[in-house]
């Protein structure tokens, strides 16, 4: 299995590899809902972080969100509901976070740009 490393772009990369090869990507929540925080790159804004494997997700929960649980989203779901949706409501997505870097949040249309390449 491939491991995120320090540089966020790099893990961009995995992102954007893995979940076009496996269809799938994960986000974390619990009862209330799906994990999200504020920016720290778009100040008044909020951001929901995915990952592209389970066991990334699962080693965040561990070091942020203890209460969560990591959760498959479809990447045709993710694609076609979740990045618009974002897009139109003014909400970044943080992809691939770990905690051994700076977390990357980018605007939703443009990752989806990304994925239609």
């Amino acid at each position: 299995m491939t491991e995120l490393t320090e540089n966020s772009r790099e893990n961009y990369k995995i992102f954007l590899e893995q979940v076009s090869e496996t269809g799938t990507v994960w986000g974390i929540c619990n009862e209330s809902g799906w994990a999200a925080c504020e920016s720290e790159d778009y100040k008044g804004s909020a951001v929901i972080p995915f990952w592209s494997d389970k066991l990334f997700a699962e080693a965040y929960i561990d070091f942020e969100w203890p209460r969560y649980k990591p959760k498959q989203i479809s990447l045709e779901e993710f694609l076609e509901n979740w990045l618009p949706g974002m897009g139109e409501d003014e909400v970044y997505v943080g992809i691939n976070w770990c905690e051994q870097n700076n977390d990357l949040e980018m605007e939703p249309l443009v990752i989806l740009d990304d994925l239609d390449e």
